[in-house]
């Protein structure tokens, strides 16, 4: 039994536990840039638990609890640090897991959006108290994105900017410093706002 595996750190989430299924195979589109890729190609264990994690959703339809060696303090939850939800009823199960850990907060991005089958779920995602939700948007998604919800793009959208009239995003600080990490930061865990990541 492959078991579902949590990480409780990274070097840019700091002390936040995550996890991830793996990119393009559970992902919507596969994307002109994903920076997921390159690990899943570069490092076989990455494969290996990444791939565990998505073939145990499926197979379970259930995300299991997090191991207490797993927990931080701060009870903080990065989901799909790489992947996304690949089938509706993933997404339904993570919502029955963040409100069983209804003291804990979440954040986490997706691009699920761009299919309809998805956005009645994404709202009750979204509309959970505990709970940061960014759509993810660039050229491949197009830009009809539903309204309600924090946005998430790259700085390769700079040239594309008038697709978002009206919206002022806050550029992620690890960015720009990179000691500063997400457990430091806390901007895209309690605040709804929009986010703008530099590609370098």
């Amino acid at each position: 039994n492959k078991m579902f595996t949590y990480s409780k750190e990274n070097s840019k989430l700091g002390k936040i536990t995550n996890f991830s299924f793996s990119p393009v195979k559970t992902c919507v589109q596969d994307c002109d840039y994903c920076y997921a890729k390159k690990s899943f190609r570069q490092y076989k264990n990455v494969r290996n638990c990444w791939n565990n994690n998505s073939n145990y959703i499926l197979k379970y339809n259930f995300f299991p609890d997090i191991p207490r060696n797993k927990i931080n303090k701060n009870k903080i939850v990065r989901f799909l640090v790489a992947g996304d939800f690949q089938k509706v009823i993933v997404l339904n199960s993570f919502i029955d897991f963040c409100k069983r850990y209804n003291d804990f907060q979440f954040f986490g991005f997706t691009k699920t959006w761009i299919k309809s089958n998805y956005l009645e779920s994404l709202h009750e995602l979204n509309n959970l108290h505990n709970v940061n939700l960014f759509l993810s948007v660039d050229k491949q998604t197009k830009y009809n994105f539903p309204k309600g919800f924090n946005i998430a793009i790259t700085s390769l959208e700079s040239q594309n900017r008038n697709n978002f009239k009206g919206f002022n995003f806050e550029v992620c600080k690890h960015s720009e410093n990179k000691s500063l990490k997400c457990d430091t930061c806390l901007l895209c865990v309690n605040h709804k706002i929009n986010m703008l990541f530099p590609i370098h």
